[in-house]
């Protein structure tokens, strides 16, 4: 008996030691503080700004989001992916870190000029011209983000520590300066501090605490990093259509106060989708090395991961839907009534993007099937822009929700038979 434990006890001591269990426990860390303090904010806030101001700032961040896809590129994985393979290699690290950077800069001031041209010109910008203009704090934090670097180094506790501290500064500072309906612009502002702050303690780690260096990126080195984020950046521009685009195309054909309804309920979907992201996020470079390292370990490791993620996510979206109003009534308030519908038909989006990210970003992105990728996406963002266009002037908000799910569940259908078809095929 004293050895069956003494080997338990070692197990599980090689278990909270191991790499992935640092990594998976930051990162759960992260998410969980990513929509915990929104949660505890989200009430406050829901009542404060009521729908319609609730809704702007929604649909500012959404437009705002279009361009962070420029500024981001699809380094968060390209990036993320040639960190974790050249970890070992401090000069190559550097160069990677510098050449992102170099990039990124040259994009944000490309998105900030596109930007501020159509909030001056546009009318449907103009009439809220303030809370857009200071959105561009959020892009410029957002820019700058190195979530990448650190998990391409599975050194997520550090940044973890960052990103806690400025959430729990900028909760506070919610409830010291939001008080009425006109703090709406505010709390635009808020988020992009928040942003900047995250930002600059990421590159003050990066340089003071692990000692690397921003050098001059070699051109060859800038173009090579370039084009491995271009298919991903096109992806994400498709994921954006079927994603932000719902948020905004129903502030267009609609107005603030059911976007209010539909952003909210979104908010209570995402919490509940956090509950899953820290185990995606935390193996893409562990899925990176065992591709190329141990291909059967690597498919073991996708077996195990979507068990957990299927078991995981009928458990939520269950919950979901049996406590939907009580979820709405005491997190939104009664005045949110309408969004329980809403958040109903997005009970089980979590589960699907849960199985969609492992089948698409973890196995096909590591299998270098960029192209089928992209290709996937960009053909559900069509069909999500479609089904917007036809459902939002039937049934609004609804008809929204209905969107993301169909949409969500096609990309998850055609992403899972290529994952499977690649793993057959090289295992053969």
């Amino acid at each position: 008996m004293k050895v069956i434990i003494k080997n338990i006890y070692e197990s599980f001591v090689r278990l909270i030691n191991h790499v992935i269990f640092k990594n998976f426990t930051a990162l759960s860390f992260l998410q969980i503080s990513n929509y915990i303090f929104p949660l505890i904010t989200l009430p406050y806030l829901v009542r404060i700004l009521g729908p319609e101001k609730y809704g702007l700032v929604n649909l500012t961040i959404a437009f705002i989001s279009y361009f962070n896809i420029l500024t981001d590129f699809g380094f968060a994985y390209s990036a993320n992916h040639e960190i974790s393979i050249n970890r070992d290699n401090k000069p190559k690290v550097e160069s990677i870190l510098s050449s992102i950077l170099t990039i990124k800069t040259i994009l944000l001031i490309i998105s900030t000029m596109i930007f501020l041209i159509l909030i001056f010109i546009v009318p449907f910008f103009k009439k809220d011209f303030n809370a857009y203009l200071i959105a561009i704090l959020i892009l410029a934090g957002n820019t700058y983000s190195f979530n990448w670097f650190f998990q391409g180094m599975e050194r997520m506790k550090y940044i973890t520590y960052i990103n806690f501290s400025a959430k729990l500064i900028f909760t506070i500072l919610i409830f010291l300066i939001i008080h009425t309906q006109s703090d709406f612009i505010s709390l635009i502002g808020l988020n992009g501090l928040f942003s900047i702050g995250i930002s600059i303690g990421g590159i003050l780690l990066i340089t003071k605490k692990f000692g690397y260096r921003l050098v001059f990126p070699k051109l060859d080195e800038i173009i090579f990093q370039f084009n491995e984020g271009k298919l991903i950046f096109v992806s994400n521009i498709g994921i954006s259509l079927y994603a932000i685009s719902n948020t905004f195309l129903l502030g267009l054909f609609t107005n603030n106060i059911i976007v209010g309804y539909y952003s909210a309920a979104d908010k209570l979907r995402t919490a509940m989708q956090a509950l899953l992201s820290p185990l995606s996020q935390s193996l893409y470079p562990r899925f990176a090395f065992l591709f190329k390292n141990s291909f059967n370990e690597a498919v073991l490791l996708v077996k195990k991961i979507y068990f957990i993620i299927s078991i995981l996510g009928i458990l939520i979206g269950t919950f979901t839907i049996i406590y939907s109003k009580e979820l709405v009534i005491y997190i939104l308030g009664i005045n949110y009534l309408p969004s329980i519908p809403i958040i109903r038909i997005m009970a089980f989006v979590p589960l699907i993007v849960g199985i969609s990210n492992l089948s698409g970003i973890q196995v096909l992105l590591n299998l270098n099937e960029k192209g089928n990728f992209m290709r996937i996406i960009l053909v559900a963002a069509l069909i999500n822009l479609i089904l917007l266009f036809i459902l939002i002037p039937i049934d609004k908000a609804i008809g929204a929700a209905y969107s993301m799910l169909i949409t969500e569940i096609f990309v998850t259908s055609i992403l899972s038979l290529f994952a499977y078809k690649k793993i057959a095929l090289l295992r053969k």
